[in-house]
């Protein structure tokens, strides 16, 4: 049964074969978690590092900028397990 807007499930070897080609494109990446976060979180480092206002940010992803400030202070405020 297809859900209107979902995908056909997949059959088990190609499941498991996008499965690998994830993980494999997923390598690079894996350096970062070992990374220390930075203190104020990753997207006001990022966003603060290539200047860009909060204003900005929020008009180029479409959301407030309470929203867009809420999200930076969430991520800085987030401890990992």
């Amino acid at each position: 049964m297809v859900i209107s807007g979902a995908l056909p499930a997949m059959k088990p070897e190609f499941k498991r074969l996008r499965l690998r080609q994830m993980e494999r494109a997923m390598e690079p990446f894996l350096v970062a978690k070992n990374s220390p976060r930075p203190q104020k979180g990753w997207i006001r480092a990022i966003r603060e590092a290539t200047g860009v206002p909060l204003r900005q940010l929020s008009q180029h992803l479409h959301k407030s900028m309470p929203l867009v400030n809420y999200l930076e202070k969430s991520e800085a405020d987030y401890r990992s397990p």
